[in-house]
């Protein structure tokens, strides 16, 4: 992930909305809590991560449509 790509995601996220990122060394994906000096606060399951900017990339859906059929085909 780029330094601007970071930035957009922490004020989106410091804005309000919630987002997702796919952490590409472990697989996992969370929900971003609050950034924090090029790394980013993950709720992943019943806790929480940092995470490493270099280490992920955005996860397409929104945190709050995640597992609620949206995506039904």
């Amino acid at each position: 992930m780029t330094r601007l790509d970071y930035q957009n995601i922490c004020s989106a996220v410091t804005g309000g909305e919630e987002k997702q990122l796919l952490n590409s060394r472990s697989h996992q994906v969370g929900r971003i809590l609050p950034c924090h000096s090029d790394y980013f606060n993950v709720e992943v399951n019943d806790g929480w991560q940092v995470w490493s900017m270099q280490e992920c990339e955005e996860h397409g859906a929104p945190a709050a449509t995640v597992g609620r059929g949206e995506f039904q085909i």
